[in-house]
């Protein structure tokens, strides 16, 4: 339930932020491009209560736009994601990942809306094999 995963992702974003670290020291660079581990962690966030789009729209194309956003949010880092960046340590390698994560999941949100207003009353929630 969403207890678990909730709890699930809070010690995943706390491992990955003492895994970060460590491997910052010993790579003796800031925040890594070879460690992706604090991209892994934050793209569960896109998805947070877009469960029904699933039963609509393929997932491929889901995971395709979130991802693409999630990329362009964390490469440009615009509304101020720049700056969790400069925190010290694993917690600056992984929030902004997290800030990335929760702006995609705010815009694919904002982007599910708007298909469901465009479309009131012309889509029918699909869940299993139509049978008309």
């Amino acid at each position: 339930g969403p207890i678990g995963y909730l709890f699930l992702l809070a010690l995943s974003i706390y491992m990955a932020m003492a895994i970060c670290e460590g491997a910052e020291r010993y790579l003796g660079e800031r925040d890594p491009p070879s460690v992706i581990l604090d991209e892994m962690v934050a793209m569960p966030i896109c998805f947070i209560g877009l469960k029904d789009v699933f039963y609509i729209y393929p997932p491929w194309m889901i995971g395709l736009v979130a991802f693409g956003l999630f990329r362009i949010f964390d490469i440009f880092k615009p509304f101020g994601i720049d700056r969790l960046q400069r925190l010290s340590g694993g917690v600056g390698v992984v929030a902004d990942d997290l800030a990335a994560a929760a702006v995609t999941c705010c815009c694919l949100h904002l982007l599910w809306w708007g298909l469901l207003l465009s479309n009131a009353g012309s889509y029918r929630l699909v869940i299993g094999p139509i049978a008309d």
